[in-house]
């Protein structure tokens, strides 16, 4: 069964929706070979707003055309603690052997689709670390142009990592003047070790100021200034 989100993506501001059109952008052109399929968004700590740059970042795919499903994969948070639909959305309850087909949860986004991998679970390692977990990437892979896994931070579990390493690329989210450099060379390093694909950062809650700054040379946001 499918159930529908409530709409409560209307009032993204212009020059939100530019930066991650740009984003989009960007991932278009570095996937010229179409290998580029599933995508984890992380952080080096928590509270940074990954869910938020994962929302958004997903609406942009999807409103460019591409068929893409947001997986919400932190199964430690309770589920009232984030729920993007209106009721219980199917999938969650902690069913391991989640079928694509029939728990996909249908947006008020043309072309989104949300999955929750459950929550509460006694132990997410031994679910990420399972051939079902596998299993279910590889469903994904061919059911959707885009598949985008919102993880927890890396500082708290391991989690991010797991399923970074078995993603196409990872997308690390840092706050401006929040997340220190040393947070985010150590999370560089977790990557690495686990032959992640890192694509780049995208730095969340920029001062509007200084995002008009930035794009000032090209007259996109004479009108926020």
């Amino acid at each position: 069964m499918l159930t529908k989100y409530v709409n409560i993506y209307a009032q993204v501001n212009r020059a939100v929706q530019d930066a991650y059109a740009l984003l989009t952008a960007n991932i278009h052109f570095s996937n010229s070979t179409g290998d580029l399929k599933t995508l984890t968004i992380t952080s080096c700590t928590p509270k940074v707003g990954t869910t938020t740059v994962a929302i958004n970042l997903a609406i942009s795919l999807a409103r460019s055309g591409w068929s893409t499903l947001m997986v919400d994969a932190d199964m430690r948070k309770p589920g009232t603690y984030k729920r993007l639909v209106g009721k219980e959305a199917e999938g969650e309850n902690g069913d391991r052997d989640i079928n694509i087909r029939g728990f996909s949860n249908n947006t008020t986004i043309p072309n989104l689709s949300y999955v929750s991998y459950g929550s509460g679970h006694d132990n997410p390692i031994e679910i990420l670390c399972s051939p079902k977990f596998s299993e279910f990437i590889r469903d994904v892979r061919r059911e959707y142009d885009f598949v985008l896994f919102d993880t927890p931070a890396l500082s708290s579990v391991i989690d991010g990592a797991l399923i970074a390493a078995k993603s196409d690329g990872v997308i690390l989210v840092a706050e401006m003047g929040k997340t220190k450099k040393s947070s985010l060379t150590r999370a560089t390093e977790q990557l690495e070790k686990a032959q992640a694909n890192i694509l780049g950062v995208v730095i969340n809650n920029t001062l509007k100021r200084d995002y008009v700054k930035y794009a000032e040379s090209y007259n996109y946001f004479e009108r926020f200034k």
